[in-house]
């Protein structure tokens, strides 16, 4: 939302740099203007907060040496391109926040070389001013590879933000790669998790719903006689390492992989861009989206209480899905009058509300905060409201419709499940999602 009104916007590399298209509401966008990096297309975008404005900002890379940042002025437009040094020609740029501080930094992938290929990492921490530090350059380890992609997420559930990158020199072989965070912006030397012929696409995501985070990676396998073109899913162990990859065929030769879930159960789909125009779609097919049910009904990724004593806490379910580490739960009001309560409770508990770690109890349109039992903040809510606990580096924090209304003073232990007790007859916890990265 480039604008701050509250609708998505789209920013779009092309020829002439960057293009803002600003969202009408109805799904169709309007230009709002043309933005120069460098006089060279923009080849990567990411977008973050760099100076804590309010307004997004965005990290353009073009293929040349240094990093672009355009910073929003909150209506649509930009300010003129500052340049930002990194260790050679960027390819792909993230965003996130690395060392805790709340200034989102910027991490590029870049190569130099003409003949024998070095890959590196750069990793610009921000002052949250706008302005960042000096690179910080992290070896891939492997050399006549490109840089093709990266995931910043948590690979080993110890609350850091870890870097997974996909580096590729097509039929001369693939590397995935991991460096995995200190915690205060720098990362320990890269260990290898895959090697393969020509890997194509990387996504992250708990695809098997025990709370650790997996890699999936579109690779094409093809010689020249054969063509084979698969989607690999690497199951993390929540150690930093993986299990032997799951193959499944693309039915093309695969690009860029991405995550959603588009059945609406609750659990991550993947989808493959192919080159050849087609879309391959992954349906996950992991069991049901609950376990340990009693006198409810499922339906997708909502439960509601259809027996048991009417006003009484005897219903009950815990999502088969959990948080290793960096995570959050949310759920929504579905009505304002009935009394049920979800949160994070530590796997293994009893589905009790005394058990409920970070919970919100809804009744007659107050929410509120228990941990353990014990009352410790509230908030109004309508019908439609979305709750969200977030666990960040073992800190739980609750939002209304993204507005954090409390930050707890316990610390989260993992891993937890989302917990749903119902009270009154036909009361619902509803529409739940539970990420295993914030």
């Amino acid at each position: 939302d480039f604008n701050g009104d509250g609708g998505p916007d789209l920013a779009v590399g092309g020829s002439q740099g960057v293009s803002i298209f600003l969202g009408n509401g109805d799904g169709t966008f309007q230009l709002a203007g043309d933005f120069a990096v460098g006089g060279r297309p923009a080849l990567g975008l990411a977008a973050g907060d760099f100076n804590r404005d309010g307004a997004l900002d965005l990290a353009v890379v073009i293929g040349a040496e240094p990093v672009f940042v355009l910073l929003g002025r909150g209506d649509g437009t930009f300010q003129d391109a500052q340049r930002f040094a990194t260790d050679g020609f960027n390819t792909v740029v993230a965003v996130a926040d690395l060392n805790g501080d709340g200034a989102p930094d910027i991490v590029t992938l870049n190569y130099s070389g003409s003949t024998s290929i070095s890959s590196t990492t750069s990793v610009l921490l921000g002052n949250g001013d706008g302005t960042f530090q000096s690179a910080r350059v992290f070896r891939s380890g492997h050399t006549g590879t490109f840089p093709g992609a990266i995931q910043v997420v948590d690979f080993n559930s110890d609350g850091g933000l870890d870097l997974g990158v996909l580096n590729n020199d097509g039929d001369a072989g693939s590397v995935i790669s991991l460096h995995l965070a200190n915690g205060d912006g720098t990362f320990q030397p890269a260990r290898r998790l895959a090697t393969g012929k020509d890997f194509r696409g990387l996504a992250a995501d708990d695809f098997d719903g025990d709370g650790k985070l997996d890699l999936a990676v579109a690779h094409n396998l093809s010689t020249m006689s054969t063509e084979v073109y698969a989607l690999w899913v690497l199951l993390g162990n929540g150690d930093g390492t993986v299990q032997a990859p799951l193959s499944f065929d693309t039915n093309g030769l695969p690009g860029p992989a991405a995550v959603g879930d588009f059945t609406g159960d609750g659990s991550p789909d993947l989808v493959v861009a192919n080159v050849r125009s087609s879309v391959s779609l992954f349906i996950n097919n992991t069991e049901s989206f609950w376990v340990d049910m009693a006198h409810v009904s499922a339906t997708g990724r909502s439960v509601k209480k259809t027996s048991g004593c009417d006003g009484c806490f005897d219903a009950s379910a815990t999502s088969r899905r959990q948080i290793g580490g960096n995570g959050y739960a949310e759920f929504t009001a579905m009505e304002t009058t009935l009394i049920r309560m979800g949160g994070l409770a530590r796997v293994g508990t009893e589905p009790q509300c005394e058990n409920i770690d970070f919970g919100i109890r809804l009744q007659a349109g107050i929410a509120e905060v228990r941990e353990n039992g014990v009352y410790r903040a509230d908030t109004t809510f309508v019908t439609g409201d979305v709750f969200r606990i977030t666990v960040q580096a073992s800190e739980v924090t609750y939002a209304k419709n993204g507005v954090v209304f409390y930050t707890s003073a316990a610390r989260a232990s993992s891993p937890l499940a989302l917990v749903g007790v119902l009270a009154n007859l036909d009361a619902t916890v509803g529409n739940v999602v539970i990420a295993a990265n914030p």
